[in-house]
Protein backbone atom coordinates (compact mmCIF):
# COMPACT_ATOMS: atom_id res chain seq x y z
CA UNK A 1 0.00 0.00 0.00
CA UNK A 2 1.40 3.46 -0.88
CA UNK A 3 2.62 5.29 2.20
CA UNK A 4 0.17 8.17 1.84
CA UNK A 5 -2.78 5.79 1.88
CA UNK A 6 -1.30 3.56 4.55
CA UNK A 7 -0.75 6.52 6.86
CA UNK A 8 -4.29 7.76 6.34
CA UNK A 9 -5.79 4.37 7.03
CA UNK A 10 -3.88 3.80 10.26
CA UNK A 11 -4.70 7.24 11.62
CA UNK A 12 -8.36 7.21 10.61
CA UNK A 13 -9.77 3.78 11.14
CA UNK A 14 -11.05 3.47 14.71
CA UNK A 15 -12.41 0.02 13.86
CA UNK A 16 -9.02 -1.09 12.51
CA UNK A 17 -10.57 -1.49 9.09
CA UNK A 18 -8.30 -0.46 6.25
CA UNK A 19 -8.53 0.03 2.51
CA UNK A 20 -7.34 -2.80 0.28
CA UNK A 21 -6.00 -2.63 -3.25
CA UNK A 22 -7.56 -5.36 -5.40
CA UNK A 23 -6.68 -6.40 -8.94
CA UNK A 24 -8.65 -8.88 -11.03
CA UNK A 25 -8.22 -9.00 -14.78
CA UNK A 26 -9.08 -5.63 -16.28
CA UNK A 27 -10.63 -4.43 -13.02
CA UNK A 28 -8.66 -2.89 -10.17
CA UNK A 29 -9.03 -0.38 -7.39
CA UNK A 30 -9.30 0.47 -3.72
CA UNK A 31 -11.98 -0.99 -1.47
CA UNK A 32 -12.56 -0.30 2.20
CA UNK A 33 -12.26 -3.46 4.28
CA UNK A 34 -15.67 -5.03 4.72
CA UNK A 35 -16.94 -3.75 1.36
CA UNK A 36 -15.13 -6.19 -0.93
CA UNK A 37 -18.52 -7.15 -2.36
CA UNK A 38 -18.56 -3.84 -4.22
CA UNK A 39 -15.50 -5.01 -6.14
CA UNK A 40 -16.96 -8.40 -6.97
CA UNK A 41 -19.95 -6.94 -8.81
CA UNK A 42 -20.17 -4.59 -11.76
CA UNK A 43 -21.42 -1.32 -10.17
CA UNK A 44 -23.49 -0.73 -13.31
CA UNK A 45 -25.78 -3.48 -12.03
CA UNK A 46 -26.63 -1.25 -9.07
CA UNK A 47 -27.58 1.59 -11.42
CA UNK A 48 -29.84 -0.83 -13.28
CA UNK A 49 -31.69 -1.79 -10.10
CA UNK A 50 -35.25 -0.49 -9.78
CA UNK A 51 -34.31 0.57 -6.24
CA UNK A 52 -31.58 2.93 -7.44
CA UNK A 53 -32.54 6.61 -7.52
CA UNK A 54 -30.69 8.30 -10.38
CA UNK A 55 -29.60 11.74 -9.20
CA UNK A 56 -27.63 12.80 -12.26
CA UNK A 57 -27.16 11.22 -15.69
CA UNK A 58 -24.93 13.24 -17.99
CA UNK A 59 -22.38 12.68 -20.70
CA UNK A 60 -19.48 12.85 -18.26
CA UNK A 61 -20.93 11.31 -15.11
CA UNK A 62 -23.80 9.34 -13.68
CA UNK A 63 -24.75 9.47 -9.99
CA UNK A 64 -27.14 7.24 -8.11
CA UNK A 65 -28.30 6.46 -4.58
CA UNK A 66 -29.24 2.98 -3.40
CA UNK A 67 -29.59 0.91 -0.24
CA UNK A 68 -26.92 -1.79 -0.45
CA UNK A 69 -26.78 -4.43 2.30
CA UNK A 70 -28.97 -2.19 4.45
CA UNK A 71 -26.79 0.89 4.02
CA UNK A 72 -27.31 4.02 1.94
CA UNK A 73 -24.53 4.39 -0.60
CA UNK A 74 -23.84 6.77 -3.47
CA UNK A 75 -22.32 5.68 -6.77
CA UNK A 76 -20.57 7.95 -9.20
CA UNK A 77 -19.71 6.60 -12.64
CA UNK A 78 -17.14 8.45 -14.73
CA UNK A 79 -17.63 7.94 -18.44
CA UNK A 80 -14.92 7.87 -21.10
CA UNK A 81 -16.73 9.90 -23.72
CA UNK A 82 -13.92 11.40 -25.82
CA UNK A 83 -10.36 10.85 -26.93
CA UNK A 84 -9.24 13.43 -24.39
CA UNK A 85 -10.76 11.50 -21.47
CA UNK A 86 -8.77 8.42 -22.54
CA UNK A 87 -5.58 10.48 -22.75
CA UNK A 88 -6.27 12.19 -19.42
CA UNK A 89 -6.94 8.85 -17.76
CA UNK A 90 -3.71 7.43 -19.14
CA UNK A 91 -1.66 10.39 -17.89
CA UNK A 92 -3.38 11.27 -14.61
CA UNK A 93 -5.21 8.08 -13.73
CA UNK A 94 -8.97 7.58 -13.58
CA UNK A 95 -11.13 10.16 -11.87
CA UNK A 96 -12.41 7.52 -9.47
CA UNK A 97 -8.91 6.79 -8.17
CA UNK A 98 -8.15 10.51 -8.01
CA UNK A 99 -11.35 11.04 -5.97
CA UNK A 100 -10.26 8.24 -3.62
CA UNK A 101 -6.85 9.85 -3.13
CA UNK A 102 -8.57 13.19 -2.55
CA UNK A 103 -10.70 11.60 0.17
CA UNK A 104 -7.60 10.14 1.81
CA UNK A 105 -6.00 13.62 1.83
CA UNK A 106 -9.04 15.21 3.45
CA UNK A 107 -9.44 12.48 6.04
CA UNK A 108 -5.77 12.62 6.97
CA UNK A 109 -6.06 16.40 7.38
CA UNK A 110 -9.17 16.06 9.53
CA UNK A 111 -11.51 17.59 6.93
CA UNK A 112 -14.86 15.82 6.64
CA UNK A 113 -16.09 14.06 3.52
CA UNK A 114 -18.44 11.19 2.77
CA UNK A 115 -16.80 7.92 3.87
CA UNK A 116 -15.16 6.39 0.79
CA UNK A 117 -16.05 2.73 0.24
CA UNK A 118 -14.55 1.91 -3.15
CA UNK A 119 -12.84 3.33 -6.23
CA UNK A 120 -12.91 0.85 -9.09
CA UNK A 121 -11.57 1.24 -12.61
CA UNK A 122 -11.28 -0.84 -15.75
CA UNK A 123 -8.01 -0.83 -17.70
CA UNK A 124 -6.89 -2.67 -20.79
CA UNK A 125 -3.33 -2.45 -22.12
CA UNK A 126 -2.81 0.52 -19.80
CA UNK A 127 -5.78 2.44 -21.24
CA UNK A 128 -8.55 3.31 -18.84
CA UNK A 129 -12.25 2.73 -19.37
CA UNK A 130 -15.18 3.36 -17.06
CA UNK A 131 -14.52 3.99 -13.37
CA UNK A 132 -16.66 4.23 -10.23
CA UNK A 133 -16.30 6.10 -6.94
CA UNK A 134 -18.59 4.81 -4.18
CA UNK A 135 -19.24 6.38 -0.78
CA UNK A 136 -21.46 5.97 2.22
CA UNK A 137 -24.30 8.48 2.37
CA UNK A 138 -24.02 11.44 4.78
CA UNK A 139 -27.22 11.09 6.80
CA UNK A 140 -29.41 14.10 7.61
CA UNK A 141 -27.39 16.42 5.38
CA UNK A 142 -28.25 18.96 2.70
CA UNK A 143 -26.36 20.72 -0.05
CA UNK A 144 -25.14 23.99 1.46
CA UNK A 145 -27.08 26.30 -0.85
CA UNK A 146 -30.32 24.35 -0.25
CA UNK A 147 -29.73 24.41 3.49
CA UNK A 148 -29.11 28.15 3.51
CA UNK A 149 -32.14 28.87 1.35
CA UNK A 150 -34.61 26.54 3.07
CA UNK A 151 -33.46 26.73 6.69
CA UNK A 152 -32.29 30.33 6.90
CA UNK A 153 -33.34 32.58 4.02
CA UNK A 154 -36.87 31.29 3.32
CA UNK A 155 -37.66 30.92 7.02
CA UNK A 156 -36.46 34.49 7.57
CA UNK A 157 -34.05 33.37 10.25
CA UNK A 158 -32.52 36.03 12.44
CA UNK A 159 -29.46 37.91 11.24
CA UNK A 160 -27.56 36.26 14.08
CA UNK A 161 -28.43 32.74 12.85
CA UNK A 162 -27.38 33.58 9.31
CA UNK A 163 -24.11 35.04 10.48
CA UNK A 164 -23.35 31.99 12.63
CA UNK A 165 -23.79 29.81 9.54
CA UNK A 166 -21.62 32.06 7.36
CA UNK A 167 -18.88 32.31 9.96
CA UNK A 168 -18.86 28.53 10.34
CA UNK A 169 -18.54 28.20 6.57
CA UNK A 170 -15.75 30.77 6.57
CA UNK A 171 -13.95 28.73 9.22
CA UNK A 172 -14.21 25.68 6.96
CA UNK A 173 -12.52 27.57 4.11
CA UNK A 174 -9.92 28.95 6.49
CA UNK A 175 -9.17 25.47 7.85
CA UNK A 176 -8.85 23.99 4.37
CA UNK A 177 -6.41 26.67 3.24
CA UNK A 178 -4.48 26.80 6.52
CA UNK A 179 -3.82 23.08 6.03
CA UNK A 180 -2.58 23.87 2.48
CA UNK A 181 -5.37 21.85 0.89
CA UNK A 182 -6.86 22.90 -2.43
CA UNK A 183 -10.18 21.71 -3.85
CA UNK A 184 -10.50 22.77 -7.48
CA UNK A 185 -14.30 23.16 -7.43
CA UNK A 186 -15.25 24.42 -3.98
CA UNK A 187 -18.73 25.69 -4.79
CA UNK A 188 -21.99 25.40 -2.86
CA UNK A 189 -23.14 22.13 -4.47
CA UNK A 190 -19.93 20.38 -3.41
CA UNK A 191 -20.44 21.17 0.27
CA UNK A 192 -22.92 19.27 2.43
CA UNK A 193 -24.23 20.64 5.74
CA UNK A 194 -25.45 18.63 8.72
CA UNK A 195 -26.68 19.98 12.03
CA UNK A 196 -25.00 18.30 14.98
CA UNK A 197 -26.45 19.65 18.19
CA UNK A 198 -25.82 23.39 18.30
CA UNK A 199 -23.21 23.34 15.54
CA UNK A 200 -23.04 22.64 11.82
CA UNK A 201 -20.64 20.22 10.22
CA UNK A 202 -19.56 20.47 6.59
CA UNK A 203 -18.61 17.63 4.22
CA UNK A 204 -16.76 18.12 0.92
CA UNK A 205 -17.76 16.31 -2.28
CA UNK A 206 -16.33 15.95 -5.83
CA UNK A 207 -12.77 15.24 -4.77
CA UNK A 208 -11.00 14.47 -8.07
CA UNK A 209 -9.16 17.80 -7.94
CA UNK A 210 -8.10 17.79 -4.28
CA UNK A 211 -4.38 18.21 -3.69
CA UNK A 212 -1.94 19.40 -1.03
CA UNK A 213 0.56 22.22 -1.48
CA UNK A 214 3.65 22.89 0.52
CA UNK A 215 2.18 26.39 0.77
CA UNK A 216 -1.11 27.05 -0.96
CA UNK A 217 -0.81 29.86 -3.56
CA UNK A 218 -2.91 32.99 -3.08
CA UNK A 219 -4.35 32.45 -6.56
CA UNK A 220 -5.82 29.13 -5.43
CA UNK A 221 -7.28 30.62 -2.24
CA UNK A 222 -8.89 33.42 -4.20
CA UNK A 223 -10.21 30.99 -6.80
CA UNK A 224 -12.02 29.02 -4.08
CA UNK A 225 -13.51 32.19 -2.60
CA UNK A 226 -14.65 33.28 -6.07
CA UNK A 227 -16.28 29.88 -6.65
CA UNK A 228 -18.36 30.27 -3.50
CA UNK A 229 -19.11 33.93 -4.19
CA UNK A 230 -20.48 33.03 -7.64
CA UNK A 231 -22.76 30.31 -6.25
CA UNK A 232 -23.98 30.66 -2.66
CA UNK A 233 -22.82 34.26 -2.71
CA UNK A 234 -25.67 35.18 -5.05
CA UNK A 235 -28.08 34.71 -2.13
CA UNK A 236 -26.07 36.88 0.25
CA UNK A 237 -26.18 40.60 0.95
CA UNK A 238 -23.06 42.72 0.84
CA UNK A 239 -22.92 42.80 4.65
CA UNK A 240 -23.25 38.99 4.73
CA UNK A 241 -20.26 38.72 2.42
CA UNK A 242 -18.27 41.10 4.58
CA UNK A 243 -19.04 38.97 7.66
CA UNK A 244 -17.82 35.87 5.80
CA UNK A 245 -14.57 37.39 4.55
CA UNK A 246 -13.75 39.03 7.87
CA UNK A 247 -14.12 35.69 9.61
CA UNK A 248 -12.02 33.97 6.95
CA UNK A 249 -9.20 36.53 7.29
CA UNK A 250 -9.59 37.08 11.05
CA UNK A 251 -9.94 40.78 10.17
CA UNK A 252 -6.54 40.92 8.46
CA UNK A 253 -6.52 42.78 5.14
CA UNK A 254 -10.09 41.71 4.49
CA UNK A 255 -10.89 44.79 2.39
CA UNK A 256 -8.14 44.00 -0.10
CA UNK A 257 -9.18 40.36 -0.36
CA UNK A 258 -12.85 41.33 -0.77
CA UNK A 259 -11.96 43.60 -3.64
CA UNK A 260 -9.97 40.87 -5.37
CA UNK A 261 -12.80 38.34 -4.99
CA UNK A 262 -15.38 40.78 -6.36
CA UNK A 263 -13.20 41.74 -9.33
CA UNK A 264 -12.44 38.12 -10.19
CA UNK A 265 -16.11 37.17 -9.83
CA UNK A 266 -17.14 39.91 -12.27
CA UNK A 267 -14.51 38.74 -14.76
CA UNK A 268 -15.73 35.16 -14.51
CA UNK A 269 -19.34 36.22 -15.00
CA UNK A 270 -18.41 38.22 -18.09
CA UNK A 271 -16.34 35.37 -19.46
CA UNK A 272 -19.34 33.05 -19.14
CA UNK A 273 -21.77 35.62 -20.50
CA UNK A 274 -23.66 36.16 -17.24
Amino acid sequence: MPETLRGSAYRLSKTKQMPKYLNKGEKRGWVWEGYEGLFEIDPDSLFDSTECAIIKDQKRIKVGRIIWNGEEIYLKRYNTYSVWTYIEGFIRGSKAIRAWKGAMILMEKGIATAQPLAAIEWKRFGVGGKSFYITRGVSDSQISVDYYKECLKDKQASLSDKRVFLRSLAELFREIHTKNVYHNDLKDYNILVREEGDRRRFFLLDLEGVRVYRSIPDTKRIKNLVQLNRTLGRLLSSTDKVAFIRQYTKDREWKSLSRQVIERSIKEDRRKGL
